[in-house]
């Protein structure tokens, strides 16, 4: 799952992607992206393929990359617009009160077993230390970085560098990071990012 979005993610999937199709011997490979976080068109669902010069798809290769935006479909919810079935199942990854899953589930059979299949793995404490959310969230912090210093040179400063890395640490503090990590990536005390936190 992509929590966030940054300039680098499609790279990142697509190259995940293409190293899967050359692996596989199969006739097509479908990558499958669920991001936290909204489209910018507020699609719930796009979906991507291959195609040559005059639009027509690519068979040799059978390529599909799907991208499902979990924030529209919780929105699409909380505005009580009816949801298909798959927006149903990719709601219960995006919600977290019990309540709402079983509303989600309730009267569909299927989805109540989904629901009580994800019930009993947020118990198993196996299951939880398959996915290590620390090192997922320090990698996205960094690409999310990245992007800010990269963004912070294309507007032009390179000469106010000071208001550069205090704009930087503004946004890292807007996405919760801690103020070690953000004194780690800019270079500003504790206290110079104390002060910035109060003037937001």
């Amino acid at each position: 799952m992509n929590n966030h979005y940054y300039k680098k993610l499609n790279k990142r999937n697509d190259i995940y992607l293409f190293k899967i199709v050359s692996l596989s011997d199969k006739s097509v490979t479908i990558q499958i992206n669920i991001n936290n976080f909204r489209s910018k068109d507020g699609q719930v669902v796009k979906r991507y393929t291959l195609k040559d010069d005059e639009g027509k798809e690519e068979d040799e290769i059978g390529l599909i990359k799907y991208d499902i935006y979990l924030e529209n479909i919780k929105e699409k919810y909380y505005n009580n617009d009816k949801l298909t079935k798959l927006e149903k199942y990719m709601l219960m990854l995006k919600l977290r009160k019990r309540e709402e899953l079983l509303e989600v589930s309730k009267g569909d059979k299927d989805m109540s077993e989904v629901y009580k299949k994800l019930d009993d793995l947020s118990k198993d404490k196996y299951y939880a230390l398959l996915y290590d959310e620390e090192e997922k969230k320090a990698y996205e912090n960094k690409c999310i970085l990245e992007d800010a210093i990269e963004d912070a040179k294309e507007n032009g400063y390179n000469s106010g560098l000071n208001d550069g890395i205090s704009n930087i640490a503004k946004n890292l503090l807007s996405m919760n990071m801690t103020l070690e990590d953000i004194s780690k990536a800019t270079g500003l005390t504790i206290d110079e990012i104390k002060k910035l936190k109060e003037n937001i």
